[in-house]
C-alpha cells in the first residue's frame, strides 16, 4: 500500500510505519507545506466514488469536533491512486492495547481513563457522531498527561458502506455490539457496548468473550453472558463490575442511556 518516502497528495512524506489493522495503515509523516510532523492513516484499497464521498464528508464533519479527548484532524482526502487518507496530529504515548498487554493495569488509572472516554463519547454523540470501532487500539494514552484520546472518529459511515458491500463486519469482533452483528447500523449505545468490552479487558486482561474463532465470538456476543469481572479481579469495586456488565447488555435498551449516565455510575461510591 505504501512505503517509506512516498509522498501522499504531493504533501505528506511518509516516514515510519506506526501501525496496521483492519482499516489500514498509520504512518508518521512530514507535512512539507506546514513544516510539521503528522500522522497519516491510509485506508485499505481504492474506494468507489460513493464510498469516497461518504468518507470525505464524514471525516470533514468529525474534524470540527473540538474536544481534548479527540485527536485533531488536519486534513482528509484521496490520493492520485484512489487511496483515502486522514491526517492527524502525531501523538506520543501508547495505545491501550499495548498497555494492557504489558501487564495488569491499576484500577484507579483505568477508571480515570474510562471517565475521560465517557466525556469524549458524550460530546461526540451529542454532535451526532458514533464511532462504531471502539477498541483498545483506537484509544491512545498521551505520554504527557496520561489522558486518553479516541482515534478514528468520522469513519463510521465508511465502515458501514464497506461492510454493506463486503457482507461482513470490519469493526473488530471482540468489541462489536450484538445489533451490529445482526446487520443493524446501531446508535450511540453500540459504542457503549464496545466501551464495556474495552473496560472488561483493561480491568481483567482479556475481552469478555476472548479473541478466538470469529463464529464463536459472534455467537458469544449474541448469546452468552460474560463472567462478572469482579470474579477475575476480586479487588474491583462491585459497582464497577455491575456497570461493565450493564454496558454489555444484549438489548441496547438495557444499557445505560448514554455516556454521561455511565460516567455517573462509574464515579459512584456504591451500586446504583
Amino acid at each position: 500500500m505504501a512505503a517509506v518516502g512516498r509522498v501522499v497528495a504531493d504533501r505528506y512524506e511518509l516516514g515510519e510505519l506506526r501501525g496496521r489493522g483492519g482499516l489500514g495503515q498509520v504512518w508518521s509523516a512530514r507535512d512539507r507545506q506546514e513544516g510539521r510532523d503528522v500522522a497519516v492513516k491510509l485506508l485499505h484499497g481504492p474506494a468507489d466514488t460513493g464510498t469516497a464521498e461518504l468518507f470525505l464528508r464524514e471525516a470533514r464533519t468529525a474534524a470540527v469536533l473540538s474536544h481534548p479527548g479527540v485527536v485533531d484532524v488536519y486534513d482528509v482526502g484521496q490520493d492520485a491512486d484512489g487511496t483515502l487518507f486522514l491526517v492527524t496530529e502525531l501523538l506520543t504515548g501508547s495505545d491501550l492495547g499495548a498497555l494492557v498487554r504489558a501487564g495488569r493495569l491499576e484500577i484507579p488509572r483505568v477508571l480515570a481513563w474510562a471517565d475521560g472516554i465517557c466525556a469524549t463519547l458524550d460530546s461526540a454523540h451529542r454532535a451526532g457522531m458514533n464511532h462504531h470501532n471502539l477498541k483498545p487500539a483506537a484509544l491512545f494514552a498521551v505520554a504527557a498527561d496520561d489522558r486518553v484520546v479516541i482515534l478514528d472518529f468520522g469513519l463510521a459511515g465508511w465502515l458501514a458502506a464497506v461492510e454493506a458491500r463486503t457482507t461482513h463486519v470490519i469493526g473488530t469482533l471482540a468489541y462489536t455490539a450484538p445489533e451490529r452483528l445482526h446487520g443493524q447500523a446501531g446508535d450511540h449505545r453500540a459504542d457503549l457496548y464496545s466501551l464495556g468490552c474495552v473496560l472488561y479487558e483493561l480491568l481483567t486482561g482479556r475481552p469478555p468473550f476472548g479473541t478466538g474463532v470469529p463464529a464463536s465470538l459472534v455467537y458469544a456476543h449474541l448469546r452468552h453472558v460474560p463472567e462478572p469481572p469482579e470474579r477475575l479481579r476480586p479487588d474491583l469495586p462491585p459497582h464497577v463490575s455491575r456497570l461493565v456488565l450493564d454496558l454489555l447488555a444484549k438489548d441496547p435498551a438495557e444499557r445505560p442511556a448514554d455516556a454521561t449516565v455511565a460516567a455517573a455510575r462509574l464515579n459512584a461510591t456504591a451500586p446504583t
